[in-house]
């Protein structure tokens, strides 16, 4: 986070402690200070290091050449939550805390996550966050477990100033679970989303039925196409291929038992291929579908920028993962 710190706070010496441990996150490139007054002067920096002082000295510099509205936290001597200001105290625990991207599974959720923070350049920032342990995935066990899992971080901060909200850094990112693209969300999907609402926490529910739709077709044409369920999901549309069920097909029943929807989303395809797609890859390709083993998938030689983006094209927001990406960043 980019943080700007009132001049005042570095004349108060119940502040100094709280001051010390918040440089060693800028010193060690935790966290972005933009220091735009001069503090040369200040109580706290007269008994600061050599090393802090030379820091502060050129954050100084700096400041006078940067934009204050790129600031994301800004901290001063009390709360003021109406402009949105921490004291040192607050501002110090929000800092300290990791951000955590919420999903269902951390195994196969983070695999689909970590497929595009390798590919993308915009993802330095990201990138270096998880190498430092500074960010975490955390899957909840199901679509019905993310308020209990946010609820249980939030108890950790039930006892200080503000409310356990705001020392939260925090994305929910969940599948939407459609069977078709316009199908609305379901009941679970809408709490979560209030809930998230509610408590100020930014979420993403993905345009696409499940992570393993966002597979790039390069990765299914490097597979058999002697195998009859590849070629036939290879001859779907995008966007059939964006709402298939890989691990339960069409669950082994005739497209046309289903509602007026799907069967127009999967109208046109041959008797052949609905055939071999009914039952989902899961039965068909054990060894390389299950549903262990697909999210592996994500790992495949032929998953890049390119490809990922290629299979957004047709979506509603084809910068889908670009999206993602930004708000996970606003997070840092």
């Amino acid at each position: 986070m980019i943080v700007h710190i009132n001049s005042a706070a570095f004349n108060v010496e119940s502040n100094f402690q709280k001051l010390n441990h918040m440089f060693a996150f800028f010193e060690d490139e935790k966290h972005t200070l933009f220091l735009n007054e001069d503090i040369s002067e200040s109580e706290w920096v007269n008994n600061a290091s050599k090393i802090t002082k030379k820091f502060c000295e050129i954050e100084f510099k700096n400041g006078a050449y940067s934009i204050e509205a790129e600031v994301d936290l800004r901290i001063g001597n009390e709360n003021d939550l109406e402009n949105n200001i921490y004291s040192v105290f607050d501002g110090y625990i929000l800092l300290q805390n990791n951000p955590i991207i919420f999903v269902e599974n951390a195994t196969s959720d983070g695999l689909f996550l970590y497929s595009i923070f390798n590919n993308f350049t915009e993802c330095d920032k990201i990138n270096k966050n998880f190498k430092n342990r500074w960010i975490e995935v955390r899957g909840v066990g199901g679509k019905n477990e993310f308020k209990k899992g946010i609820n249980n971080e939030l108890r950790k901060f039930r006892k200080e100033n503000l409310p356990n909200e705001k020392y939260l850094r925090a994305i929910v990112i969940v599948d939407s679970d459609k069977k078709y693209p316009h199908e609305s969300l379901s009941n679970t999907h809408n709490d979560i989303i209030n809930y998230c609402n509610e408590k100020k926490i930014k979420y993403h529910v993905l345009e696409k039925r499940e992570i393993e739709n966002y597979l790039p077709i390069e990765v299914f044409n490097d597979f058999p196409h002697n195998h009859p369920i590849v070629k036939s999901y290879l001859n779907l549309n995008s966007k059939q291929q964006s709402y298939y069920d890989f691990q339960d097909g069409f669950k082994g029943r005739a497209i046309k038992t289903f509602d007026i929807n799907i069967q127009d989303l999967f109208a046109g395809i041959s008797t052949d291929d609905e055939k071999y797609l009914r039952v989902g890859f899961d039965r068909s390709i054990k060894d390389f579908f299950s549903k262990k083993a697909f999210p592996l998938l994500f790992k495949h030689a032929r998953i890049s920028r390119e490809t990922l983006l290629k299979n957004c094209n047709m979506q509603n927001d084809p910068e889908e993962l670009i999206q993602i990406i930004k708000k996970l960043e606003h997070l840092l």
